[in-house]
């Protein structure tokens, strides 16, 4: 409706410094206030705002701003979009609305950019999603959780290795030295169908010791 502080669907900033702090970053942006910019401390409510070409320097271009309040910034070439992205610090998340397919500039954000997450033509859905994985990057943040990537980030592995039982010198005459000029050989030959390799390097380890 016309006004968002009479929506019962329109919620309010957590607490007082809150409401105050997002309030003081909206007003000192230096920038035009094209919609919104209304304060009402006691309520702990701002309206729905978008500020026009606040200034580059100014606490909203560098703090998250956690708040109904939304800077634009236009640019006229995508390489002013390329150099403004690398000299801030790296964000928990970025969104980019155009076309999917065939787009150099989606490819070169998802791809060159680095930001905790991105997400494509929508909002805040890869946060709540439990296959992806949920966290930013320097300032932004610490590792990924959520879903399966919390599981595996807050949970301590150990790895264990078992050989079966073989004569003391058997797994020991192809894969340490000495080396003969005819292991020498087997080795280059394992080597070249990738032994080495983590999937199939289980496959050859036992292979190796069944031959042996």
């Amino acid at each position: 409706g016309d006004d968002a502080q009479k929506s019962k669907f329109y919620s309010r900033m957590v607490n007082s410094f809150h409401s105050k702090r997002v309030y003081d970053l909206a007003t000192s942006s230096g920038g035009k206030i094209l919609c919104g910019g209304t304060y009402d401390p006691k309520d702990r409510y701002i309206s729905p705002t978008i500020i026009d070409n606040p200034s580059k320097n100014s606490s909203i271009m560098k703090e998250e701003i956690f708040g109904p309040v939304l800077p634009v910034v236009a640019f006229k070439e995508f390489n002013e979009v390329l150099e403004h992205l690398q000299e801030s610090e790296k964000p928990l998340a970025m969104y980019y609305f155009g076309n999917v397919r065939n787009n150099p500039h989606k490819e070169i954000l998802e791809n060159e950019v680095q930001s905790g997450m991105m997400c494509v033509n929508d909002v805040m859905v890869q946060a709540i999603n439990p296959d992806l994985p949920f966290g930013g990057v320097g300032y932004s943040g610490q590792g990924a959780y959520c879903g399966k990537d919390g599981f595996i980030n807050f949970s301590n592995a150990k790895a264990v290795l078992v050989k079966p039982i073989l004569p003391l010198d058997a797994p020991n005459k192809l894969i340490l030295p000495p080396y003969s000029a005819g292991e020498q050989k087997q080795l280059r030959f394992l080597l070249k169908l990738g032994l080495f390799q983590s999937h199939v390097q289980k496959f050859w380890l036992v292979m190796i010791c069944v031959i042996i």
